[in-house]
């Protein structure tokens, strides 16, 4: 066991209590500039952060913990606004300093050194940040960024009839498949760096989902009609990842191509899905996972699905994997691909 037992809940939150109170102790300035909303946040990140210390301890990647930092340093730039980047610089400074010696007893010695290597790290990565660096655009990356940036306006003005008829138009020029990953794709991925950036409320972005997930059923009867090829995938998210379009988006598009895709949506238990592949039998599980705290979950759930049918090809994907180093070997999976084309492509050479 690398870090703290993470079944054991009350121990946990013992620690991560010790290391709230510290920085209260050591910040005096907090407790003026953060509302109680801010306060409970603070405690749900330390707890968020010691999650991903132990995933990165158990994983032995250090990346994976890196490109979290950087997450969360530009996260907090977006959602404090009224304190100056120097001084959420130092925020971050006190926890991670905290952390390191809170930490010191609570695992095993070399488990510790690589986790206090994290944590220093963590301090010098975060001094050197720039917002500018971390910003991200899906709308002028790859192409058609006019169809996305029209996509995005009708959906930020709750215009579900307007988006409806924009993407069937869209629909009847270009191949459904293109539709799906290079507009719909991006533009959903553009409505979450939003809300990321503050820009959006989480409403508003649930809006959105919820909006994508009703233009994919618009082009149901079009999906079915496609020639059948005998193949049967099982799509779903694990434990308690709940952001699923990803996930629907990969499902429809096997579906379109030829496949017979059972989608299962969000948070479907382990259980669940080894019961599923017993009775269905197919050549592929398709598993996604947003949040880092999903991977070991998704681990766990290969490493059973190959017990089950070692046959069976399991294809992962998701915003958790970013940063992420030899995801195939660390995970079982026999494939991993950021982009739902290669995706497709590497399950075509692979389920032939």
């Amino acid at each position: 066991m690398s870090l703290l037992n993470f079944n054991d809940v009350p121990r946990v939150r013992e620690l991560a209590q010790i290391v709230y109170h510290e920085q209260f102790e050591l910040d005096k300035r907090l407790s003026q500039e953060l509302s109680d909303a801010d306060q409970q946040a603070l405690m749900n990140g330390i707890l968020h952060d010691l999650s991903s210390i132990d995933i990165a301890i158990k994983l032995k990647d250090s990346d994976l913990y890196y490109e979290y930092i950087r997450w969360i340093c530009a996260l907090l730039s977006y959602h404090m606004p009224f304190v100056d980047v120097e001084r959420r610089k130092e925020y971050l400074t006190y926890h991670y300093a905290s952390m390191i010696k809170h930490l010191n007893g609570a695992m095993n010695e070399s488990d510790y050194e690589y986790a206090r290597t994290l944590l220093e790290n963590a301090i010098e990565i975060t001094k050197g940040l720039t917002l500018e660096e971390l910003k991200k655009s899906y709308i002028s990356i790859g192409d058609y960024h006019e169809c996305k940036k029209e996509l995005l306006h009708l959906l930020l003005n709750k215009d579900l009839r307007g988006a409806t008829q924009y993407i069937e138009d869209l629909s009847l020029k270009l191949p459904l498949d293109c539709v799906f990953t290079d507009i719909m794709k991006d533009t959903m991925r553009e409505v979450g760096e939003l809300w990321y950036e503050n820009k959006i409320s989480v409403a508003q972005e649930h809006y959105c989902s919820m909006a994508i997930q009703s233009l994919l059923s618009r082009f149901q009867s079009r999906i079915f009609e496609q020639p059948r090829r005998n193949k049967k995938a099982v799509i779903a998210c694990m434990g308690s990842e709940l952001h699923e379009i990803g996930a629907r988006m990969i499902s429809d598009l096997l579906e379109y191509n030829g496949w017979d895709s059972l989608f299962l949506g969000a948070a479907v238990p382990l259980q669940g899905l080894c019961d599923m592949l017993l009775f269905e039998q197919p050549q592929l599980v398709a598993l996604s996972v947003c949040m880092p705290q999903g991977i070991l979950p998704c681990i766990e759930a290969i490493k059973k699905i190959k017990e089950i049918s070692p046959q069976v090809k399991v294809a992962v994907g998701g915003r958790a994997f970013i940063g992420m180093k030899d995801v195939k070997i660390k995970t079982g999976a026999d494939i991993y691909c950021d982009d739902f084309k290669d995706l497709l492509h590497e399950v075509d050479r692979l389920c032939r």
